[in-house]
């Protein structure tokens, strides 16, 4: 029988692999696909698995290492989501690497078949090099506060021209104002090495994938449902009716992006190692041995989900901005924006005590997560479970040398 679980572990569906992340330590499983015919058939089940076992090492982590405040309740949410974010896209660099073939990966290759039991690797000490970020906290302080002169002055004319009342410049301002303040405060903090420019192309690809990823999310389901229901303003005068709305077609367009994406053949085979993700993690929590057969004895659902984060995030805002009222559009829209680290950091605080402490009303939160996985979760082949062994399996190992 393994060890007890000590903490949780959680991690991530890849390119024909599985990561998953430890207390310091993230470890990467996948197969090569199968080069005959165009290079996209599943791999054999048969195929070695790749094993790649790190340090964990991303600037959001660091940052909170440094900044006691980053640690804060409510704060903390939006940086463990950019961590997740930026190990993510690494994971997804290296699994596309290894099942593509297209260079020999710096992990060892485990020969994971399915009449043994997968091999814990020799977890390497290395680490990541250090992302790219903007300048020192000064330079945040200089910009911000040259950004908020600016963005005044606008706010100020589109008052006099009437786009705007004074009360909706004012809540514009003060929202600005403190959010400004608040990145000054935090980032200011950390030391100037934290803040070099980044020296290799793979970290500007990771940094850009995470951008496009934001800019993206935030401007489908938050921005794009706003301008939706701006059309209905005339016939539904209530602010908190509108709001409602807004949420109701910003959860349709998660829905359906969900459905819409599930069709895709590449896009099901990485649900399904969603899927064995899920089943080994339960494995794991439940004290058993890490073996096939006892991981398809459960669930490919599981509370801590990405996919039940994201679900709390929908729900969330929809309560919160019920009652922010309804104001000029381009004042909603920066609202929407600013008021998203909030939303992330109570809905990580939201699942965080419900892994610990579960009741009804936090039961009713991480519900429509659960529901989405029945989408995002898919029941994974005896290899695919295979490679999120390996994953646990190397994570653990990595953990249990360092202490």
């Amino acid at each position: 029988m393994p060890e007890a679980p000590q903490r949780h572990y959680g991690g991530q569906a890849l390119i024909e692999g599985v990561m998953i992340r430890g207390a310091k330590h993230v470890c990467v499983a996948c197969r090569q696909l199968d080069s005959e015919g165009d290079g996209t058939n599943p791999p054999p089940s048969d195929s070695p698995v790749f094993v790649q076992t790190e340090l964990i090492s991303t600037f959001a982590g660091r940052f909170s290492e440094r900044n006691r405040a980053a640690r804060w309740p409510l704060i903390r949410g939006s940086l463990v989501l950019l961590e997740s974010m930026e190990l993510g896209a690494k994971g997804l660099r290296l699994s596309a690497t290894i099942a593509l073939g297209s260079s020999e990966p710096k992990g060892k290759a485990n020969a994971a078949r399915a009449d043994d039991e997968p091999r814990s690797p020799a977890p390497s000490a290395e680490s990541s090099s250090a992302p790219a970020a903007a300048s020192s906290g000064r330079g945040w302080t200089i910009a911000g506060l040259a950004a908020l002169c600016l963005g005044a002055g606008a706010a100020v004319w589109a008052e006099k021209a009437g786009i705007v009342t004074l009360a909706e410049l004012r809540i514009g301002l003060l929202v600005a104002g403190a959010a400004i303040l608040a990145l000054s405060l935090l980032f200011g903090r950390a030391s100037k090495e934290e803040y070099q420019k980044a020296t290799s192309m793979g970290e500007m690809a990771v940094g850009a994938t995470m951008a496009l990823g934001l800019t993206l999310g935030i401007g489908i389901f938050f921005v794009l449902p706003s301008l939706a229901v701006e059309g209905l303003r005339g016939f539904i005068p209530e602010a908190w009716a509108l709001n409602l709305m807004e949420g109701f077609v910003r959860v349709a367009l998660f829905f359906g992006y969900l459905v819409l994406i599930a069709r895709l053949p590449n896009i099901k085979r990485i649900f399904q190692y969603h899927g064995a993700e899920h089943q080994v993690i339960h494995a794991y929590e439940e004290g058993l041995d890490l073996t096939p057969e006892n991981a398809a004895r459960f669930s490919t659902v599981h509370p801590r989900c990405g996919t039940a984060f994201l679900a709390i995030v929908l729900v969330t805002s929809v309560i919160l901005f019920a009652f922010a009222g309804w104001q000029h559009l381009w004042l909603r829209l920066i609202l929407r924006v600013a008021f998203l680290p909030l939303i992330a950091g109570i809905s990580y605080e939201l699942l965080k005590l419900n892994s610990r402490r579960p009741n009804f009303v936090l039961n009713a939160f991480v519900a429509p997560g659960l529901w989405f996985q029945k989408i995002t979760t898919q029941p994974p082949t005896r290899d695919q479970v295979e490679v999120a062994i390996a994953a646990l399996m190397g994570v653990l190992a990595a953990e249990r040398v360092a202490g």
